[in-house]
């Protein structure tokens, strides 16, 4: 096995990123705002707590499992049938999750309702964009075709067709990465 391209393919679970990020953020703003603390009564006050406590484990054993590949528990075993589908972000989209994440802790921090109206509407933006990128992406059917034998040392094509079977909109600017790799080398 390759020891570098196995540090490269490691892969951080975004939803337990999220977890994180949220649990952190009822914590923070428990501690933090004296009022809310007076605000609410004090087993609604250990039930924010212990959720917020159990999405940051949960969070942090998602995040755990997804980059160390330690084996998961055996009902989130994942399906052989299914399709793999991995979500990554270009660095514009993590800036601009990073300027969404100032936004909320300024408002909080800060009591400002109108920073949190603006970051309402930039989420909103960031989840509607998501939502239309997953529908765009259904219905798509991909077939490779490889040749029926090939040498070692030989070059060779792979031919990609995509096929549109939605009736309405079609899908745009796709990007189709194809790798090759033999697991079982020694």
């Amino acid at each position: 096995m390759n020891w570098r391209r196995d540090i490269n393919d490691r892969m951080i679970s975004m939803p337990g990123i999220l977890m994180i990020l949220f649990g952190g953020c009822f914590l923070f703003s428990y501690n933090k705002f004296y009022n809310l603390r007076l605000a609410i009564s004090p087993s609604a006050a250990s039930s924010l707590k212990s959720f917020s406590t159990f999405l940051i484990l949960f969070g942090l054993w998602l995040v755990l499992c997804n980059y160390f590949r330690l084996p998961r528990l055996p009902g989130f075993r994942k399906k052989r049938n299914r399709i793999k589908r991995t979500v990554s972000f270009p660095r514009q989209g993590l800036v601009y999750l990073a300027i969404l994440q100032v936004m909320v802790l300024g408002a909080l921090l800060g009591r400002a309702n109108l920073l949190l109206l603006i970051f309402s509407l930039m989420a909103g933006v960031f989840v509607v964009n998501g939502g239309s990128i997953y529908w765009m992406l259904q219905k798509l059917q991909l077939k490779r075709t490889l040749p029926d034998s090939v040498s070692a040392g030989q070059v060779f094509s792979v031919q990609i067709a995509l096929t549109n079977h939605k009736k309405i909109i079609s899908s745009r600017m796709l990007e189709v990465i194809d790798t090759l790799s033999d697991d079982n080398k020694s």
